[in-house]
């Protein structure tokens, strides 16, 4: 990127923040080996800090530049990024050293309250904040990081919280308004991978999304921290519009809870109505059993890979394997961390 560094008076990098009309409403500080990686991205005032979004995550600049969330502006000033001025210290000296402002409703490290009185647990890796459910209490959202934090950190600070009683488990005291918001959990990663879920692919920031073909386009139905729940949310949302449609297999125990949001299962239905009469239509069966693979109307085979959105085609091909091979290509050129075709 050829831009040259900016600087203010006292020979300090400056990033502007912008409000919704994209006028200048403040300036963020960074340290000059910093200026250009944080530069990149939109960042914005909000409650005395930057925040920006990030990889389509949103999350403070002190938090992308550390990559922890327990940091604290020595001189008080959220808008001063630089390095010398961050500090990760214990919540309690955290809360000595700031001054009182809006937003820190919490004692518990990666705890912060909702509108709703309820309690919202997270933690920030590299940059990205990842939301880890919605709780009751405080406390049991505090249990929440404390679960978390290890599979983001080596020897992580804990909140010093009690244990849940005996056969109580954290899960079960989660508010399911966030179905699609759950703690990660390395074996659900590897069950992406080996299940190979339809409708859900992984994300750059760890995420995984899930979308379903309507009316000759794709269809969002939104980002997931666990992918066996995107994939439920995938079903869920194939079941309202197809009659026996080919679903992800999951678990029982999965299969009894609802993950689609609200919102897209009213949209789905308003479609069914408008333009199948409320008629669910039986699902057409796929024409390759490949991944990117479509069979012409000609008997040959198309490989394609969809980047976000938007499909590349990769080609015509006269066999399926040909073109499945095509696809791997295709997906390990376009793609992080594909799936691929076994051939």
């Amino acid at each position: 990127m050829a831009e040259v560094l900016q600087r203010n008076a006292d020979g300090v990098a400056v990033i502007y923040l912008h409000d919704k009309k994209k006028q200048i409403v403040a300036e963020a500080l960074v340290d000059d080996e910093d200026w250009l990686d944080v530069y990149r991205f939109n960042w914005w005032r909000s409650n005395g800090y930057a925040r920006g979004s990030v990889f389509g995550e949103h999350c403070g600049m002190h938090e992308y530049l550390t990559g922890k969330l327990g940091m604290d502006h020595i001189n008080h000033n959220g808008f001063d990024n630089r390095r010398a001025n961050l500090r990760e210290i214990n919540r309690s000296g955290n809360c000595q050293n700031q001054k009182k402002r809006a937003g820190v409703t919490s004692k518990y490290l990666g705890v912060v309250q909702k509108e709703n009185d309820k309690w919202q647990a997270q933690i920030g890796k590299d940059g990205v904040l990842h939301h880890l459910g919605v709780y009751e209490t405080e406390e049991d959202a505090a249990r929440a990081y404390n679960a978390a934090a290890p599979l983001y950190y080596d020897g992580p600070q804990l909140n010093d919280v009690p244990d849940l009683p005996e056969g109580v488990t954290l899960e079960s005291r989660r508010v399911l308004r966030h179905p699609d918001k759950g703690q990660p959990d390395p074996e659900e990663e590897a069950s992406y991978f080996k299940n190979k879920y339809l409708g859900v692919s992984k994300r750059k920031n760890g995420t995984y999304q899930v979308q379903m073909n309507l009316v000759g386009r794709n269809v969002p139905l939104g980002y997931f921290v666990r992918p066996s729940v995107a994939a439920r949310a995938y079903n869920e949302a194939m079941s309202i519009i197809y009659e026996d449609p080919k679903l992800n297999q999951l678990s029982e125990e999965l299969d009894a809870t609802t993950c689609l949001e609200s919102e897209l299962a009213k949209y789905l239905n308003t479609h069914l109505k408008e333009n199948q009469g409320g008629i669910r239509k039986k699902q057409r069966g796929p024409s390759s059993s490949y991944k990117g693979v479509s069979k012409t109307k000609h008997g040959r085979f198309q490989a394609y890979v969809f980047i976000g959105r938007k499909g590349k085609y990769l080609g015509t091909y006269g066999t399926e394997i040909e073109a499945a091979k095509a696809y791997n290509v295709g997906a390990l050129e376009h793609l992080e961390d594909p799936v691929l075709n076994d051939v």
